[in-house]
């Protein structure tokens, strides 16, 4: 009698992930015919409007496993989140949906989070395997993110199966289990088997290729003001032009992607905003919670812009093109939270580092120390980076901020400008006692007059060339006084509400 496995994933990048760990399992052990495998997903944000989207994609990737059940867990996560069950309630809903209290093995990404909690508490004694997160991402026992809901603490894991290269995300993890590596052709493989299963996304592809036959580039999107890190959806637009618009120019073409977990038309008003500044780009608007990289056997790459994401690892590998990512510190300075600087400055630098290995083929793994130290290497960097040829896997300090728009220093602080603006009109709006404010005093009511007269003739006024040291300080004295007036105004308006 077979033994039963339980395959658990987040999301659908996860999925294709544990899929390679699998295949790479059942061809150097032989042992894929000796299970009964039952798929298991959850951990998704709770009341997302996607989550069934994301479940169904997941389903639809499943299909070139031989799984004998698939279940989703998120009902069970927000009946625990909105108050209606406990923990151990969690557990025997668990038992009831999987029809079973006993599974031989688990894989999961790790051991802490609800999802991973309430699975590896109700079958203690299967052997219990971690395959990490991203491309070896492993961060078992982050007691410092987020306590244990199991009274007793975080599972202990059997072993360990990770994705090359490997990064180790909490001090000595590496030490604590045996570790084996998966080679990164094996997640490649199998990334390209599942696109060529999945019904229509070839021939979508294919009518997006045929609108020009020049190579795309490709800007991934973020959905960073649905996270803690963002502002507004406002911030997250231009936040998202800033990261693009430096890297195209007004010649390419510019294919847009949204992440899957976005449910704000983000990546839709990045398009419309490239649009509005005469850029040329369209919009993947189907297949849209599936990960990009299933998208890359059918599509021809110049560039990708990927910001933070870890996509820019595969692509590099995979497509062996330009890859700009991470963030740069003066564009998170002005549209994120600062306390988040640190973390996602860091976090951009590592991504930076590894789509270099993968450019290069030449994987090595990242210890807790020395991702503890990009933090600081991030910060010298003001703007997004780029990964070409022309960077070597022997230098990893080396590499390259250059612009490719000869329009970009301007563009930037035309955004800056817009962003401030739209901040000044939404205090407006939102408060009925700052238009008084404003409209008691006559000297404020010339200032905003002017500055609107200001900003207008910058943002119109393309022929000035970027060169011209008058528009410069111009655009520079006008967002140094909207960002100060604007600060004053809110000053001035606590002052009126004591």
């Amino acid at each position: 009698m077979p033994k039963k496995r339980l395959i658990t994933a987040l999301a659908p990048s996860q999925l294709i992930n544990v899929l390679a760990v699998l295949r790479y399992r059942s061809e150097q052990e032989q042992e894929e015919n000796e299970y009964e495998d039952i798929l298991l997903i959850g951990g998704l944000p709770p009341n997302n409007p996607r989550n069934e989207e994301i479940v169904n994609t997941c389903f639809d990737i499943s299909t070139i496993w031989n799984f004998k059940d698939k279940f989703q867990m998120v009902d069970i996560e927000a009946d625990f989140y909105s108050g209606k069950s406990t923990f151990q309630d969690c557990i025997q809903k668990l038992y009831s949906l999987l029809g079973t209290t006993h599974i031989d093995v688990i894989y999961g990404i790790r051991n802490w989070q609800l999802f991973h909690e309430v699975f590896f508490s109700a079958y203690p004694n299967s052997e219990k395997i971690a395959y990490g997160d991203g491309f070896g991402f492993l961060d078992l026992n982050s007691y410092e993110v987020l306590k244990p809901y199991n009274p007793e603490g975080y599972a202990i894991m059997d072993s360990v199966y990770i994705l090359q290269p490997g990064v180790e995300c909490v001090q000595g993890i590496f030490k604590m289990f045996p570790i084996h590596i998966v080679p990164f052709t094996y997640l490649e493989d199998i990334t390209f088997e599942i696109a060529y299963s999945l019904p229509g996304l070839q021939k979508y592809c294919e009518s997006l290729s045929s609108i020009s036959s020049e190579s795309f580039s490709l800007a991934l999107t973020s959905y960073i003001s649905e996270t803690p890190y963002g502002k507004s959806l406002k911030a997250e637009i231009n936040f998202n032009l800033s990261c693009i618009i430096p890297y195209v120019t007004q010649n390419d073409l510019v294919l847009v992607k949204g992440h899957p977990r976005e449910t704000q038309k983000q990546s839709k008003l990045v398009v419309e905003e490239l649009l509005k500044y005469g850029y040329n780009a369209i919009h993947i608007s189907q297949f849209e919670t599936y990960p990009i990289e299933l998208f890359l056997p059918f599509l021809s790459i110049e560039r990708a812009i990927t910001f933070a994401s870890s996509s820019c690892i595969s692509i590099a590998a995979y497509k062996q093109c330009e890859v700009i990512t991470s963030f740069g510190s003066k564009i998170l300075s002005l549209y994120t939270k600062k306390k988040n600087h640190a973390l996602l400055l860091g976090t951009g630098y590592l991504l930076s580092i590894l789509a270099k290995q993968a450019f290069n083929r030449n994987f090595q793994a990242i210890s807790y120390e020395t991702r503890q130290s990009f933090a600081e290497q991030g910060r010298l960097y003001d703007y997004p980076i780029r990964i070409n040829s022309g960077l070597t896997s022997n230098d990893l300090s080396q590499f390259d901020q250059s612009f490719r728009n000869p329009n970009a220093e301007k563009m930037l602080l035309v955004l800056e400008l817009d962003y401030v603006k739209s901040e000044l009109r939404e205090s407006l709006r939102q408060n009925d006692t700052l238009p008084r404010i404003i409209a008691e005093n006559s000297f404020l009511q010339g200032k905003v007059k002017v500055l609107q007269d200001e900003l207008s003739s910058v943002t119109s006024s393309e022929s000035i060339p970027i060169q011209s040291a008058f528009l410069r300080n111009k655009v520079a004295i006008t967002f140094s006084w909207l960002a100060h007036r604007w600060k004053h105004l809110k000053t001035l308006l606590k002052g009126s509400l004591k």
